[in-house]
């Protein structure tokens, strides 16, 4: 049985806000260890696919079906799964789930992007002699 892609599901859902090229995140596999240790591989699974949608479209949906869609598990899977996964993405105020290591994480890099791009800008301008 051929699995379904994510490239027709993520063409027709549109980020809570534009995406600022934000196109990787560090990662740190003891955090990640320690914090779902006992895990199913399925539930390891779900939570890895779901973290990497979550960053590229500034978090997730408040639907559940869109995320199952998301994340192309099969409604068995996900009925398996989503109940540990789901304590990961609370609901946050702006009406998205969120995973709030993550969000720290976002912060960050924007930080430092934001930073780097200042620091090339003036870079630039005192070697064009401005």
């Amino acid at each position: 049985m051929r699995r379904p892609t994510l490239a027709p599901v993520v063409a027709t859902i549109t980020p809570a806000e534009p995406r600022k090229s934000l196109p990787w995140y560090r990662w740190f596999p003891g955090d990640y260890m320690r914090s779902t240790r006992g895990w199913s591989l399925l539930e390891h699974g779900l939570y890895r696919v779901l973290l990497d949608a979550a960053w590229d479209l500034n978090g997730l949906p408040d639907d559940e079906e869109e995320i199952r869609r998301l994340s192309a598990a099969t409604p068995a899977e996900w009925t398996s799964a989503w109940r540990r996964v789901a304590s990961k993405f609370p609901l946050t105020p702006d009406g998205r789930r969120r995973n709030p290591r993550q969000e720290q994480e976002r912060a960050n890099s924007a930080r430092v992007q934001a930073e780097r791009s200042k620091a090339a800008t003036i870079s630039w301008e005192k070697r064009r002699g401005k």
